[in-house]
């Protein structure tokens, strides 16, 4: 007697369902093992789940966690690497709707090779920057004058040369990048001819300067011109909250009355400089600011402590309950520094009050209920671990 396969029973109980329920509930499903194990039942159901399995494309190399910093890993450098005659099916490439890339070494993507990745359906690039704050691990330290290969900047990544995606996400998590490594220097001008809406992912660590008293600059983002980006339309900002509560802050303020003070003077308008990116974009773009309450978890334990105080609460509460006020005191130094640099170039009351109508602030939770595509810009785990973070008290 012939035995029933696994496969039958699946198929003969799916049989019982319309097949617009089938398709629907794949099409929906983002879990990529599940869409994986679809895909091997049979022929079939491979046509429905191959397109939403290759919707959202990842491209990784092999790491390591360690003292919660992630590596690369050289023993298994060449697992995953990108390999110039594995070619991409014409139908699968027109499938890719979102491509995310992280940092990795010139090698891994054989950056000296000439064919280069081309998705002609893709919507949505994210950047996602780990461990130096640049897309290709060593842009920073290799020398211009190098003319290897693998070595020649001026060419890009060539995964992402070709694109020309309409929202360009960067992510990074590096808390000590200066201001001069970015994700520019492996992106050519053309990547960023079609975007539209740009968001940037920053850690709360990464913000504010490092030192009080010299001039040494937090992590801000340094993309090409704005003029590059000619079909720009709005700027979110993510701001997530600091891993460690116990991080001491570089600035040496023991008060929070002094630390706004001075985030707020015209003449310390360095202390600010991370907060004000944005604000070299022409008006007509909207920048909206989310999750800026969580940037007192960068602020070390004196301030904080001073600012639940000051605002009657005089017991340990989570994050999450005083966010909110504090999200309206970030509010305050940017606008008091928006007034100053608007001022300070002579430019019209108008046009600074227009900026203050195109700059918008939500929570966390405000920003998710209003944007129903979210879990297309940010990982679901990812914002379960900023809300637990946001749930610590202080």
């Amino acid at each position: 007697m012939k035995r029933k396969r696994a496969d039958d029973s699946i198929t003969a109980f799916l049989r019982q369902f319309p097949n617009e329920i089938i398709l629907r509930i794949i099409q929906c499903t983002r879990d990529r093992k599940s869409l994986l194990a679809c895909c091997q039942v049979s022929k079939s159901f491979y046509n429905i789940a191959s397109p939403p399995l290759w919707r959202d494309l990842k491209l990784t190399p092999w790491t390591y966690q360690a003292h919660y910093e992630r590596y690369l890993s050289t023993v298994r450098e060449d697992v995953g690497a990108m390999n110039n005659g594995q070619r991409m099916i014409s139908k699968v490439k027109n499938e890719v709707k979102s491509l995310t890339v992280e940092d990795h070494s010139p090698d891994w993507c054989k950056n000296g090779e000439m064919a280069e990745l081309e998705l002609p359906c893709l919507e949505l690039l994210k950047l996602a920057l780990h461990s130096s704050g640049t897309l290709h691990l060593g842009d920073r330290t290799r020398s211009y004058n190098n003319d290897t290969p693998t070595a020649r900047l001026t060419r890009g990544c060539r995964l992402i040369n070709n694109l020309k995606p309409t929202t360009l996400i960067v992510q990074t998590s590096d808390h000590a990048i200066s201001d001069r490594s970015h994700a520019s220097q492996s992106l050519t001008h053309e990547v960023y001819s079609k975007v539209e809406t740009l968001i940037w992912i920053s850690p709360a660590e990464s913000i504010f300067p490092f030192h009080y008293s010299r001039r040494i600059y937090s992590s801000v983002p340094k993309l090409p011109s704005f003029g590059d980006m000619p079909e720009l339309r709005g700027i979110i900002w993510i701001f997530q909250p600091a891993g460690h509560l116990e991080y001491v802050h570089g600035l040496s303020h023991r008060d929070y009355a002094t630390w706004i003070g001075d985030m707020k003077d015209r003449q310390k308008g360095h202390l600010a400089q991370g907060l004000m990116w944005p604000f070299n974009a022409p008006a007509r773009i909207k920048i909206t600011c989310v999750n800026s309450g969580s940037l007192i978890t960068s602020l070390s334990p004196s301030v904080r402590l001073a600012y639940r105080n000051s605002i009657r609460r005089r017991r340990a509460v989570p994050v999450a309950q005083i966010a909110g006020a504090f999200q309206g005191e970030i509010a305050s130094i940017i606008t008091a520094r928006l007034e100053y640099d608007l001022s300070g170039s002579g430019q019209s009351e108008s046009l600074a009050a227009r900026r203050r109508e195109d700059l918008v602030f939500m929570t966390l939770d405000e920003w998710m209920e209003q944007e129903r595509n979210w879990p297309d810009y940010v990982d679901e785990d990812e914002i379960e671990k900023w809300q637990e973070a946001m749930q610590r008290k202080l």
